[in-house]
């Protein structure tokens, strides 16, 4: 059994360690990145830094010494894409790091390729693939023709076909691709914009035929054509732009009617209703219709706007004869409330009505000024009178309050000790007390407290608690869990269980299953536990 355990452990150690062998390949890479980086950080941290015969002349023996090692090793999976593989990688190939380390100190620039290549087998050299390290296509030296990447190209994966630059296709990355040309060095340039496909050279002479929006002129060469040289390219109401190779319809100016020649008012055709030609020159210009007949209601000024006009309400200053535009110096003539003013330009102005006593307020209301007619508001609901609808504009209070500094403000009458102080407790109130009961008194029908009677609770004859039945014990302690407190409980409960299973069978075997059998089972097992909580048969 433990060597099936320790087999099955391993097995997990092998597999949880190996991970892909892509990722394998990274992460060794990560390694000799980082050592690379440790060995200049320790050179440095000891007198400097150099080359290989510099650290050994100046670092001594710490140049290739365990401690040094050690020092680089903690910070070779820093960074590293998968830590924890790195961690565990470092871990299973410590002794041949350290074998590299103490025999082949001078060729630390082949780390790489002893480590990764040689003994992890988790690389390849660049510009070869795939377990067996085969050369990409194209060469070693020159994989895909330096026109593309190998896929796979520096590990132990990938299949090796070509993945070529824009500009190349092919297996092995040496012809040009579509809208590209081969120059004189053999290199694949691009052909015009104005080519649809394929080129001789890299000008507008060189297309084998020419792209949509483009046409051969007299020299052969793919030129722009003038789509707006031609009849309806664009809808009524839009207007042609050229540009390279296609154009655009654009919106025409909205006094247009029947198209333009362009975006303005000036570049139209004809104009449209609220819009007039220009007198001795192309375009459009708009009519004020607020100079003759506009159609304005009473009350309301005529405001022209492009192409048409707006009636809109006059001031409220204004009275029904209207105005002849915004604001109450435009009025005509003043409605209630407003007067017109003596001094030019400044139109109608607020009357205050209630300096001129022209509104009459009742008692316990205050006049008060506003834009046009003035009317009267409520005071603050502690004034009686007062000169403002504030709580500091009282000139008199109600009863309940005393007038402190123009404001109302409410008497404590609890302070008099208006209430019975044996048997009331006094609670003020705005401008007015309440008096209370004090707690263990009623109020009685004719307005004093009364000292409230206490109903004594009655006891049963015999003065003692009823004894609970069996059942109720046994809902008790089935509800609260005690029924199962102790092992010999559970034992003799369980027992109950196994009468109800023997019946069952009983029943199962000679197909009878009637409610008798059942009940009978039943009561087994809530004997089992009445003879063990009380030591009694139920009966």
């Amino acid at each position: 059994m433990l060597t099936l355990t320790l087999f099955i452990l391993n097995l997990f150690v092998a597999f949880g360690s190996s991970g892909k062998v892509g990722d394998n390949c990274n992460t060794c890479r990560d390694i000799v990145k980082n050592f690379k980086k440790g060995l200049d950080k320790t050179a440095k941290d000891h007198f400097g830094g150099g080359d290989t015969a510099w650290e050994e002349s100046r670092l001594g023996s710490f140049a290739r010494s365990e401690t040094r090692l050690l020092e680089i090793l903690e910070g070779a999976c820093e960074g590293a894409a998968k830590e924890s593989r790195c961690h565990a990688v470092v871990e299973e190939y410590e002794e041949k790091i350290e074998e590299y380390w103490f025999n082949k100190h001078k060729e630390l620039d082949q780390l790489e390729k002893y480590l990764c290549i040689d003994t992890m087998q988790a690389c390849c050299p660049e510009g070869q693939y795939g377990k067996e390290c085969k050369d990409c296509p194209g060469g070693l030296k020159s994989p895909c023709n330096g026109h593309g990447t190998c896929k796979g190209s520096g590990t132990r994966e990938g299949n090796g076909k070509c993945k070529c630059d824009d500009a190349y296709q092919g297996d092995l990355c040496d012809e040009c691709s579509e809208k590209y040309y081969k120059d004189t060095n053999g290199s694949c340039l691009a052909c015009d914009e104005s080519c649809e496909s394929s080129c001789s050279d890299g000008t507008n002479k060189g297309c084998d035929s020419c792209k949509e929006g483009y046409v051969q002129d007299e020299d052969q060469a793919c030129v722009d054509k003038n789509e707006c040289d031609e009849d309806d390219t664009c809808v009524e109401g839009k207007f042609c732009v050229n540009s390279k190779g296609s154009y655009e319809c654009k919106d025409c100016h909205t006094s247009c009617e029947g198209g333009c020649t362009g975006a303005s008012r000036f570049n139209c055709v004809q104009c449209k209703s609220g819009w007039k030609a220009i007198e001795d020159q192309q375009g459009c210009e708009d009519v004020n219709e607020c100079e003759g007949e506009h159609g304005c209601s009473a009350g309301t000024y005529c405001k022209n706007t492009d192409g048409t006009h707006d009636c809109l309400s006059c001031h409220s200053s204004c009275s029904t004869e209207g105005c002849t535009g915004e604001g109450p110096d435009k009025c005509l003539a003043c409605s209630n409330g407003w007067e017109m003013n003596s001094e030019e330009g400044t139109g109608c102005v607020d009357v205050d009505q209630c300096k001129t006593k022209e509104v009459q307020c009742k008692h316990g209301e205050v006049c008060v000024n506003s834009e046009g007619p003035d009317k009267c508001e409520a005071c603050h609901e502690t004034c009686k009178e007062c000169v403002g609808t504030e709580a500091g504009n009282c000139l008199s209070c109600y009863p309940g309050f005393a007038l402190i500094d123009s404001k109302c403000k409410d008497i404590n009458e609890c302070s008099n000790d208006p209430c019975n102080k044996k048997t009331e407790n006094c609670n003020n109130t705005p401008g007015s007390y309440s008096c209370k009961c004090k707690k263990g008194w009623v109020r009685t029908k004719q307005g004093d407290c009364k000292k409230k009677k206490t109903k004594t609770k009655k006891k049963n004859k015999k003065g003692t608690k009823k004894e609970k039945s069996w059942k109720d014990d046994l809902y008790d302690d089935i509800m609260s869990g005690k029924a199962f407190e102790k092992e010999e409980n559970f034992r003799k409960f369980m027992y109950g269980h196994v009468v109800v299973a023997a019946f069952l069978m009983i029943m199962y075997r000679y197909r009878c299953y009637n409610l008798l059998a059942l009940s009978v089972g039943c009561y087994a097992v809530v004997a089992s536990y009445v003879y063990t909580k009380h030591g009694k048969n139920i009966f």
